[in-house]
């Protein structure tokens, strides 16, 4: 199955179910993955805008059995060059109206 990795801004969307058409075609069929980044930015989110319990259990439930690119120095590189690559060749494609971003690579 072809794995697609998203940030924040799409797992925020999608776990509260706003997500975008064009998110929705281009993750359809694909194992959908979220950086430690992202778990750590939703983590900040919580604390930074004082979700209460109820908000924080559902996106612990939306996270819950999602695979999660770990962290490791190397994992750190690879996603530099990555992000270097997908932005020289214009693979990250900007929502204009949303200000989100989605990395799709087959």
């Amino acid at each position: 199955m072809a794995r697609v990795v998203i940030d924040t801004d799409v797992a925020s969307a999608i776990q509260k179910g706003r997500t975008p058409g064009w998110v929705a075609q281009a993750i359809l069929g694909r194992e959908v993955w979220l950086t430690f980044v992202a778990v750590g930015e939703l983590a900040k989110w919580a604390e930074v805008e004082s979700w209460g319990a109820p908000a924080r259990c559902r996106v612990d439930n939306w996270l819950e059995g999602r695979p999660i690119i770990p962290y490791d120095p190397k994992v750190a590189r690879t996603w530099g060059v990555l992000a270097a690559a997908a932005q020289s060749r214009r693979l990250v494609v900007p929502c204009r109206s949303c200000g989100r971003t989605l990395a799709v690579r087959d």
